[in-house]
């Protein structure tokens, strides 16, 4: 189907293509270890591919690019040798045998592994041995400018008329929809419980410092100081403990908060994936939330600071 695809996008002058490549099966060799690999050596034009800083796409017949998360694990760097046993033409053109042969690595992808089944890899455009066992569709690639690419995905649109095709960013949208709910839920449930802890905690720490500053607020009561400037006093003391509290925050997010994001997209034997922050919400909504919940917690505690007199203080 993808192949009929490719012809008609030809027939009609669409500078696109859906990437089918040749593959089979290989081993890589890593100590005691034989790990499979499923290894595109055809037809896979390996410059279209992004590559980790320090790579770039094999072209000889002795060059290999691999996914990432497999080669970090067993210590790989760009410009390692490393042992493959490759499915190749056993000399008859109808079926293949193992040989063992020695690769150069030129660069890592970075991809889902374990969403795909196994690691993968690429050879150079050089090599011409193999033997391929099965094909693959990877993607669909826009041969054309950035600006262009919209009016070719109408061109699409028109040739296939009863078909839906979508843009990059509506097919991620469609294949995250599924778990918009489950991300509304936890969203609900996160923001509500630190709602609570906040006003809790806001509500006790205004007990103890009422508690420990009791005679000196009625001390200053006596001089002449209005309630409503001693509230502004307490509220001001909170604001900057929450503002100090958010700088804080903002700083773990960005480096534990980062790495522990990192090791979990791992447990997927996903490399390369990241967050990109919004800092309109990160930087400026949070905060703002935070400040004002904890102004209305401290504000409903401090009603009861009119009640609080020299004259109570003589009498204890």
């Amino acid at each position: 189907v993808h192949e009929i695809m490719n012809d008609d996008f030809a027939a009609a002058g669409i500078p696109a293509e859906i990437d089918v490549v040749r593959c089979n099966y290989a081993k890589l060799h890593s100590g005691e270890y034989e790990i499979p690999i499923e290894m595109l050596i055809s037809e896979t034009h390996p410059e279209r591919y992004t590559y980790r800083k320090g790579g770039c796409a094999p072209k000889l017949e002795n060059e290999v690019a691999m996914s990432y998360y497999t080669a970090k694990q067993r210590g790989f760097q760009v410009g390692d040798t490393v042992t493959f046993s490759l499915f190749e033409n056993a000399g008859d053109n109808m079926s293949g045998e193992y040989r063992d042969k020695q690769l150069v690595i030129t660069g890592f992808i970075d991809a889902i592994e374990d969403a795909g089944g196994s690691a993968f890899a690429m050879m150079g455009t050089d090599y011409k041995d193999g033997f391929a066992t099965h094909k693959s569709a990877l993607s669909m690639v826009i041969l054309t400018d950035e600006s262009e690419k919209p009016a070719v995905i109408q061109q699409i649109r028109d040739l296939y008329p009863t078909a839906q095709v979508l843009d990059g960013k509506q097919n991620a949208q469609r294949y995250l929809s599924e778990y918009d709910r489950i991300f509304a839920l936890l969203e609900y449930i996160m923001g509500g419980t630190v709602i609570f802890v906040t006003v809790l905690m806001t509500y006790l720490y205004m007990n103890i410092f009422l508690a420990e500053e009791t005679r000196e607020i009625a001390l200053m009561k006596s001089m002449g100081f209005a309630d409503g400037s001693l509230r502004a006093w307490q509220i001001l003391r909170l604001l900057i403990l929450t503002a100090a509290a958010a700088v804080i925050a903002a700083i773990l997010v960005r480096t534990a908060g980062s790495l522990f994001i990192r090791k979990l997209f791992e447990l997927l034997e996903l490399t390369g994936f990241r967050f990109l922050p919004e800092y309109p919400v990160s930087c400026f909504i949070i905060p703002a939330g935070a400040l004002i919940t904890v102004c209305a917690a401290a504000l409903i505690r401090l009603t009861g600071l009119g009640n609080i007199s020299i004259k109570q203080i003589n009498e204890e």
